[in-house]
């Protein structure tokens, strides 16, 4: 008996994993497909769904670099050093002249600290 109750707990908690990114079990690919979705849209729908970014760099031809950086930010404590300094999401949007987002990176070692937009 306990081995079902246990495998159905699983089988619920994986079957969540796979396409909710704001979901408890997300998967690192249904955090982070959204964000690459945002290339070829408008910035204004960017921000709205990143929250307003960290820095922004001023190119050439009204092109502009958004950023927007995630990170662990775990109790304070001698143990949780390590993944203070090792958990971050850094999401790199460049920006056309016409507020059109032409590219989107994604440097992380962990996308779940990638920002997750709204619901």
């Amino acid at each position: 008996m306990h081995r079902i109750m246990l495998l159905s707990i699983l089988v619920l908690a994986v079957a969540g994993c796979e396409s909710d990114p704001h979901g408890v079990f997300a998967s690192p690919d249904a955090i982070t497909a959204p964000i690459l979705g945002l290339k070829g849209g408008s910035v204004d729908h960017a921000v709205a769904y990143l929250g307003l970014p960290d820095s922004e760099i001023k190119l050439d031809a009204g092109s502009r670099v958004l950023v927007w950086n995630g990170e662990a930010n775990p109790p304070a404590g001698p143990n949780n050093r390590a993944v203070s300094a090792a958990a971050y999401c850094r999401v790199k949007a460049t920006v056309a002249g016409d507020n059109t987002v032409a590219s989107v990176e994604i440097d992380a070692n962990s996308a779940f600290y990638c920002p997750r937009g709204k619901r």
